[in-house]
C-alpha cells in the first residue's frame, strides 16, 4: 500500500466497514476489530462481539455507505449513511466516528452512532 499514514488508515477504515456491513465477512472483520473495540453507543452491546451480532440481526437489505473521510496521523473520522433496514424506518441515517489505528495492526477502536 503506497501513499501518506492518513490515506493508509482511511483505506484501513473503509476496509472493514466494507468488510463487515457491506460484505458481512465477519472472518475478515475480526482482522480491522479489536477483541477489545469500544462501543458508545448505548443500544449496542460492547465489544467487538457486541458490534457484530448487531450486524447479524439487520436484514439483508441493510448497507453502509461511506461517506466523507477525514485523517490525521493515526486517528480517522469517517461519515456514512446507512440504507435497507426494512422496517419503515427512514430509508438512510448517518452515521460518524473516530477509528485509532494501532502500530503493529490496524484495529478500528471505536465508533459511534447518531
Amino acid at each position: 500500500m503506497t501513499g501518506s499514514i492518513e490515506e493508509r488508515n482511511k483505506a484501513i477504515v473503509r476496509n472493514a466497514f466494507e468488510a463487515l456491513f457491506n460484505e458481512r465477512d465477519f472472518a475478515a472483520a475480526e482482522a480491522f476489530f479489536s477483541p477489545n473495540y469500544i462501543q458508545h453507543s448505548a443500544h449496542i452491546p460492547p465489544g467487538r462481539e457486541g458490534l457484530f451480532e448487531l450486524v447479524k440481526s439487520l436484514p439483508s437489505t441493510h448497507r453502509r455507505e461511506m461517506g466523507a473521510m477525514v485523517a490525521d496521523g493515526d486517528l480517522v473520522m469517517a461519515h456514512g449513511r446507512l440504507w435497507g433496514y426494512g422496517d419503515g424506518r427512514s430509508p438512510r441515517r448517518h452515521t460518524g466516528g473516530g477509528h485509532r489505528q494501532r502500530p503493529g495492526g490496524a484495529r478500528a477502536l471505536r465508533r459511534r452512532t447518531s
